[in-house]
């Protein structure tokens, strides 16, 4: 729910 979560080297993933 409005969650950015990063991970990894500058991966971007939105959690919606």
């Amino acid at each position: 729910t409005g969650n950015t979560q990063y991970f990894g080297m500058g991966t971007q993933l939105t959690v919606v």
